[in-house]
């Protein structure tokens, strides 16, 4: 057969090469296209989710914003109340000073049996109320004054523990006290002394107004090995009957008691210092078995 002899009868031999040559440059070109293809939905991928990163972070800033925006209204309206808070004590403070005064003298010039002495040592109950009702306020509403140093906290919580234990004497209650310090001797912190005094010093005592039928009060420190020991802790633990669930989180919310005697702001000043010291509160409880408060505090070297 010459060179133009045919293929199968019909197609040339330089056709049929040609075809092929195409139908092979056609597979190339098609495989190149389905690799271009997967590249791009892998880009495509790649680009969703960094979008889908960015919105996330973009979604964070906002609430971030939306948050700092609640502190900065929270703040103007706390400064808006020290000022009236600031106010009320100046017209609310000499009275009650005076109300209090004549009303011991009224009680000292009646006879012991006097049915008298006994509304009159209500009045001055009340009135003993009203002036650490408004006292309290004007320091949860008030700038918090500072004198930070440093604070060797197992020496600081030593002077609370002998404190409390007057206090547990006083009252007669059967409460036995532990202090679980171990090794804390070498755990520092900037703080002032004196309003971690006065906020140790209230956990203290609420939780052993808890404990009426006695029970034991635990007080103990440690190193944060969560946050590779950024913070130091000191924990105040009762074997009370326990908060209930609904009351918790509202627990350091101002105004908010329980107590038939109480203000409601105590643990809100307790919360306020701690986090004023760039430290945070946490609180755990469970009916019939106790509360734990965790005082976290930024740990400074010795």
């Amino acid at each position: 057969m010459t060179e133009t002899a045919q293929a199968g009868g019909n197609i040339p031999v330089e056709a049929f090469e040609t075809l092929r040559q195409a139908f092979e440059d056609f597979q190339a070109r098609s495989d190149q296209l389905e690799r271009a293809y997967l590249s791009m939905q892998d880009d495509f991928k790649k680009v969703n989710l960094e979008l889908e990163r960015k919105n996330a972070e973009l979604e964070s800033s906002l609430a971030k914003r939306e948050a700092l925006e609640r502190q900065l209204q929270q703040a103007s309206a706390m400064a808006a109340l020290g000022e009236m808070s600031a106010t009320v004590a100046h017209e609310i403070r000499n009275p009650l000073g005076a109300m209090g005064i004549w009303a011991g003298l009224l009680e000292r010039d009646l006879d012991a049996q006097d049915p008298r002495r006994k509304t009159l040592g209500k009045i001055t109950d009340g009135l003993a109320k009203l002036n650490k009702i408004v006292t309290n306020l004007l320091v949860y509403t008030r700038p918090i004054a500072t004198d930070f140093r440093k604070v060797r906290l197992s020496a600081l919580l030593e002077e609370i523990v002998d404190f409390t234990e007057i206090e547990i004497g006083r009252l007669g209650r059967n409460i036995t006290v532990e202090k679980k310090f171990g090794d804390a001797g070498g755990l520092y912190v900037m703080a002032d002394p004196e309003k971690i005094n006065q906020a140790t010093i209230n956990i203290c005592l609420n939780a052993v107004q808890a404990m009426e039928d006695g029970g034991t009060l635990s007080v103990g420190i440690e190193k944060d090995s969560a946050e590779d020991g950024k913070y130091v802790i000191f924990t105040i633990a009762d074997t009370g009957p326990g908060i209930d669930r609904e009351h918790l989180d509202k627990i350091f919310v101002p105004f908010f008691t329980t107590k038939e005697d109480g203000t409601g702001l105590g643990l809100a000043i307790v919360k306020k210092i701690i986090e004023f010291h760039g430290g945070r509160i946490d609180i755990k409880s469970e009916l019939g078995v106790g509360t734990q408060v965790s005082c976290y505090l930024p740990s400074v070297q010795g």
